[in-house]
């Protein structure tokens, strides 16, 4: 699949990204659905994370990715992972969001100050899945601890050394509604609608699995 065949929800995003007018999205509606995957050897068939990692991504250095029930997981650069000064001590990685967070957080400042440095450009991104179980819409309701979480979210896409890096942040969410007013509502966030299939890429789709 040519890059000009690609979504436009994708085009949207790299033009973001690559204008510096955001570094963080929210992918919402169509997300949880199979999708075409276009890589050098021909399409296949994978998930959204498969689609930002091989398709989006592939120039990141370290991709990571979390969610409340696999905590956090490397897609992509375990070895240069593993080389952050606070690697070990922070093994194992802890499933609780705000920790999660914490870590992630930790590491993403960690890259952007090796980078002022004079070290090592260290490319990172973090998608997080079933972002409305970590940062839920709580309503009226108070929570500190998810507080605290949406507001370190908030600061990935608008603290300097952050927006100066080569860092991305995506939110992955069925519903907007279901995720924290805080994160969606930030001037900083870029909303991207994730649309069902064309009749195109169903036609690939059934193509492929009869194969």
């Amino acid at each position: 699949m040519p890059k000009s065949d690609l979504p436009p929800w994708s085009h949207e995003l790299i033009g973001l990204y690559e204008s510096n007018a955001t570094n963080q999205f929210i992918l919402h509606g169509n997300v949880t659905d199979q999708f075409l995957v276009p890589l050098r050897s021909g399409l296949r068939i994978g998930n959204l994370t498969d689609f930002l990692v091989d398709v989006i991504l592939p120039s990141f250095d370290v991709v990571l990715s979390y969610d409340l029930g696999n905590g956090i997981r490397v897609l992509k650069g375990g070895k240069t992972l593993s080389e952050w000064p606070s690697y070990r001590e922070r093994q194992p990685f802890s499933k609780r969001p705000r920790e999660a967070l914490e870590i992630l957080t930790h590491y993403f400042r960690y890259c952007a100050n090796l980078r002022q440095a004079g070290g090592q450009t260290i490319r990172v991104t973090v998608i997080l899945k079933s972002s409305h179980l970590v940062v839920p819409n709580l309503g009226n309701a108070v929570n500190n601890d998810v507080n605290a979480m949406a507001l370190l979210i908030r600061e990935w896409a608008t603290e300097t050394a952050l927006t100066e890096h080569p860092f991305a942040c995506f939110l992955l969410t069925e519903n907007l509604n279901d995720l924290h007013a805080l994160v969606v509502h930030h001037p900083r966030t870029a909303h991207l609608k994730i649309p069902l299939p064309e009749p195109s890429d169903l036609e690939d789709y059934f193509t492929l699995t009869a194969k």
